[in-house]
């Protein structure tokens, strides 16, 4: 058995490792956000010169009888409805690089702990204010239908003992919440027929998962290690 002096300093050491790895892979994690933003703003000088490929997007608006010729074609700039996509999909990924770059200590981004005794400040990062209430009232799993009058309980027995989002460390709620809604502008331009530029507006989903799964990695060790350090005993006192 070991002593108290040396467990702590196993612990001490694990800790440090894993704070060591955490700051790697966090900067890591910028660098692709960053990146992501960098790549979609790549485009932007071809369209105001008007020589990007696709500088214009084609529509052809007449009822499905009409037999149409290349007068009948409607041709609309694609330089405002990539800014328009562009403006969705980065708001996003600013609000993850955001989140990254708090974690590392860079900058405080979040909300600054109040005086007691006023409200403390919310514990998902950097996520705005109005968004707070609804990542608060996430679940996994929906209430069943029933009347107003009805007694019985909204949830039944069976939901009510699966796990909750209250178990998932707040943050990471958040940026789950940035993936989900990353993810319409890409389904959206597949659905259309566009595969190639569905591809294109899937890299922010893409570096939003590895950012999420990255995170999600580093909070269950941080959870390992504060039980291991839960379970230190005296060895003396045994």
């Amino acid at each position: 058995p070991l002593d108290e002096a040396e467990q702590r300093a196993i612990i001490t050491s694990l800790r440090t490792s894993h704070d060591k790895s955490a700051k790697i892979y966090r900067y890591a994690t910028l660098f692709l956000l960053s990146l992501v933003i960098i790549t979609y703003l790549t485009p932007i000088p071809a369209y105001i010169a008007g020589t990007h490929p696709e500088n214009h997007l084609t529509l052809f608006w007449a009822a499905h009888h009409v037999q149409g010729t290349h007068e009948d074609l409607i041709y609309l700039p694609a330089g405002p409805i990539y800014m328009l996509f562009f403006a969705f999909q980065g708001i996003i990924v600013v609000g993850a690089i955001r989140e990254t770059v708090d974690l590392l200590g860079l900058a405080k981004l979040g909300p600054k702990p109040a005086a007691f005794p006023a409200p403390q400040p919310h514990l998902y990062g950097t996520a705005p204010g109005w968004l707070v209430p609804s990542l608060q009232d996430l679940r996994f799993s929906s209430a069943t239908n029933q009347s107003v009058n009805s007694k019985t309980p909204a949830t039944s027995p069976a939901a009510a003992q699966r796990p909750g989002l209250a178990s998932v460390a707040p943050r990471l709620v958040y940026l789950g919440v940035l993936l989900v809604t990353s993810l319409p502008m890409p389904l959206m331009v597949f659905g259309a027929g566009n595969f190639t530029n569905a591809a294109w507006w899937a890299l922010a989903p893409g570096a939003l998962l590895i950012d999420l799964l990255v995170e999600w990695s580093i909070a269950g060790s941080e959870r390992e290690i504060r039980g291991l350090d839960g379970q230190r005993y005296s060895y003396k006192g045994a």
